[in-house]
């Protein structure tokens, strides 16, 4: 009798114990998506257009449906050679100048942002 009440405890805890793990782990994202921060965003993009800004060099893409996104980079990607091209991108929580300044270069505060800090061309 103990040795099927063990057996019963056993193959109810190897059925419980998967159901009660998955619960905590968050879902895998999707293929060319990351989490950074607080936000998902996408690492596979066709670049549209590079605009130097106050903050950092925007970046306006295009997904592989066509919708366009536009991601905070680090500045020296404003003169990269890269318009039409598809790319892989690598994001890192950075310090940028705040919004709220305005463009002001006098004004010290930062925003804390998912901002791309590395490139790469697919084949």
């Amino acid at each position: 009798m103990p040795s099927r009440f063990v057996l019963g405890t056993v193959l109810l805890g190897t059925l419980v114990l998967p159901v009660s793990v998955a619960a905590q782990s968050p879902a895998p994202l999707p293929y060319g998506m990351v989490k950074i921060g607080d936000q998902t965003k996408q690492t596979i993009g066709t670049v549209q257009q590079l605009q130097n800004g106050d903050r950092a060099c925007t970046m306006v893409l295009k997904d592989s449906r066509g919708k366009e996104f536009t991601e905070l980079a680090n500045f020296d990607f404003c003169g990269w050679n890269i318009i039409g091209k598809r790319v892989t991108l690598t994001y890192r929580m950075e310090e940028v100048m705040a919004e709220s300044c305005q463009g002001n270069p006098r004004c010290m505060k930062k925003d804390k942002v998912p901002l791309i800090v590395d490139v790469k061309v697919m084949r």
